[in-house]
């Protein structure tokens, strides 16, 4: 009965990635001035899969209280490598690898 439990949750809950109604973090792209491109997020599942952002979140850093987190002159291209490499089994669609 529940051995497709995992894939079900983790496609159901891919679903709601890039949704900012059920995010409860933004990371904003791009130098003041240009366009910038918006990525809502979720600080557990961040954090469940990556220690860097776990530490982030929960080490009394800025960002743990922050709902937007503004990344000046990171490329789009890397932050999806780096949400590539800290959700590897999630399908986030909305970011170009």
């Amino acid at each position: 009965m529940y051995e497709n439990h995992p894939d079900d949750f983790v496609k159901r809950f891919s679903r709601l990635e890039g949704n900012k109604a059920f995010s409860e973090v933004t990371f904003l792209l791009g130098n003041e001035g240009e366009e910038s491109e918006e990525h809502p997020l979720h600080r557990c599942i961040l954090s469940a899969r990556s220690s860097h952002f776990k530490s982030m979140f929960s080490l009394g850093l800025r960002e743990a209280e922050e709902k937007i987190i503004t990344l000046h002159e990171l490329p789009p291209a890397i932050f999806a490598k780096v949400m590539a490499k800290s959700l590897p089994n999630l399908q986030i669609s909305y970011l170009s690898f």
